[in-house]
């Protein structure tokens, strides 16, 4: 019976999350200026959670992750921008290391413009991933952060400085890359294994370090 009831819960988040009113909340709390969400208790460890995501709060940070085994069932993620605890303002900094490793049905995820970096591992093994908007203001891709996703482009903004080990390993789907003339580096195997990639569209004039 208790396996019954999780099996009808998943299935009502999974209808929740393909609603229009979903889709509204999307376009209006992964921006900043979205509503705030207001959390009025901190779990012992140190974060607030939303959904299917948890929100890591120190004194510099905050820092988003998949919140438990059931975020793994979940096909699309909203990472908020900020939210209110205790009548203050925190702002999501970024991501934790391998926040969403392994979320196999996960295939769309909407990062707030905030953010200056992908972390390490961040999405690696989604195998299902096929959208994410990279924000405009990164300046760096963690190691393996999309490796063996099925992104089909990757634009890098201007302001992108450095892309690490593996980011894109085994991404056999990838078949575009864009490159901006910001970059000043890109570790080893980056761009690597990636079967249908036909076509890498570079906007830097002086050759950047590659690492072997």
């Amino acid at each position: 019976m208790k396996r019954f009831l999780t099996i009808i819960a998943s299935i009502s988040l999974l209808v929740f999350l393909s609603t229009p009113a979903f889709s509204q909340q999307i376009r209006d709390s992964y921006k900043l200026g979205g509503n705030l969400p207001d959390f009025n208790t901190l779990k012992e460890c140190g974060y607030v959670f939303s959904g299917n995501i948890r929100y890591y709060i120190t004194d510099t940070t905050v820092l988003a992750s998949q919140n438990g085994i059931d975020s793994r069932r979940v096909d699309t993620l909203i990472v908020m921008s900020k939210f209110a605890y205790k009548k203050k303002t925190y702002f999501t900094t970024g991501l934790k290391e391998d926040a969403f490793y392994q979320c196999f049905n996960l295939h769309t995820v909407f990062l707030p413009d905030s953010f200056t970096s992908i972390a390490p591992g961040a999405f690696w093994d989604c195998y299902s991933l096929t959208s994410v908007n990279i924000p405009s203001f990164c300046e760096t891709i963690g190691a393996s952060a999309f490796r063996r996703t099925k992104l089909t482009s990757f634009v890098g903004n201007e302001g992108l400085q450095e892309i690490h080990g593996m980011a894109f390993f085994e991404c056999h789907r990838l078949e575009y890359v864009e490159l901006p003339s910001t970059l000043r580096g890109i570790g080893a195997r980056a761009i690597s294994h990636c079967d249908d990639l036909r076509t890498v569209h570079v906007h830097f004039s002086e050759p950047i370090p590659i690492d072997e």
